[in-house]
């Protein structure tokens, strides 16, 4: 049996591994630099609001205007742009401090993102993608106590789901 601490040190070891591993982009680099987000649109209907996890009532309609209004200022999203971005939110999990205490993690967004072009043609087809916080969690007590409030882990996720979207998108800013 492996004693708690290694538990411990071996999950912290993997988080860093997961962390470290970078996600490869959406689109090839030539492709990428002609984009310029005219509009993002987000469909939660897909999903009851959050699953599992903490407590905490947030509605599709409130995780739609969040998300949409993140994507929009990550992606510095005009009138005047060329490309119209589309999402489709299939889970957004927030980790409680009971999971954080037993495994750690992240709380996390996942979807899938479409791309046109603004005459219609496909710069990217349905691909699944992924967002998390950018607050990893430790197992065990320190995990549980360095929780943020759920409001708090909510924002941190949308904001990482944003962020991580126009990184994989565009290129990393």
């Amino acid at each position: 049996m492996i004693a708690p601490t290694r538990r411990m040190l071996l999950g912290l070891l993997g988080a860093g591994l997961l962390a470290a591993c970078e996600v490869p982009p959406l689109v090839d680099a030539e492709t990428a630099s002609t984009i310029n987000v005219r509009n993002v649109v987000v469909d939660t209907s897909q999903i009851k609001g959050l699953s599992g996890g903490r407590e905490y009532q947030v509605s599709p309609e409130k995780i739609n205007s969040d998300l949409t209004a993140a994507l929009r200022q990550f992606m510095n999203a005009s009138p005047t742009g060329n490309t119209d971005v589309a999402v489709t939110v299939t889970k957004v999990k927030l980790v409680s401090p009971g999971e954080a205490l037993l495994l750690g993690g992240n709380s996390f967004i996942t979807g899938i993102i479409k791309v046109q072009g603004a005459d219609g043609s496909e710069v990217l087809p349905a691909t699944e993608i992924f967002g998390s916080s950018q607050m990893a969690r430790l197992g065990g007590l320190i995990g549980a106590a360095t929780s943020p409030s759920p409001q708090k882990d909510y924002l941190d996720t949308v904001t990482g789901f944003a962020t991580s979207a126009r990184d994989r998108l565009l290129g990393t800013n």
